[in-house]
């Protein structure tokens, strides 16, 4: 669905999200964004230059490759989990779904001990 107002509607989505992590996140010097490949990366990827420009902090970025017809199949990330380890984390993905790919990547970034973990996802279609 595009229309004159969806850039803008997608813009104050993802500016929403920037600040409810800055907030989230304000005594930390580091935080990593892990986008969900292809479209959630990309989303990530915003989600960072914003929170970049409005927090001064350190935000790193990585890609999760998920296989979506094999949620037990090996993820493929381009951090070392090791990195993340006592950091906060932010998941990014477009659109949920059934909710599985989250979950299971949700359940794949817990395997280390986080300090904090959040889920960013733009449109939830789960109200089906």
């Amino acid at each position: 669905m595009n229309g004159p107002n969806t850039y803008g509607i997608f813009y104050l989505s993802l500016y929403r999200k920037t600040k409810d992590e800055r907030n989230a996140n304000l005594e930390e010097d580091k935080v990593f964004i892990a986008g969900v490949a292809k479209s959630g990366y990309r989303i990530a990827c915003l989600i960072k230059e914003e929170l970049e420009k409005i927090s001064g902090r350190e935000v790193k970025l990585g890609e999760l490759q998920v296989n979506k017809k094999d949620l037990f199949a090996p993820y493929k990330f381009s951090f070392d989990m090791d990195e993340l380890s006592g950091h906060s984390v932010v998941l990014v993905d477009d659109v949920l779904n059934s909710g599985a790919v989250l979950i299971y990547a949700v359940r794949y970034l817990l395997s280390v001990p986080l300090k904090r973990l959040t889920t960013a996802v733009l449109v939830d279609r789960n109200h089906k």
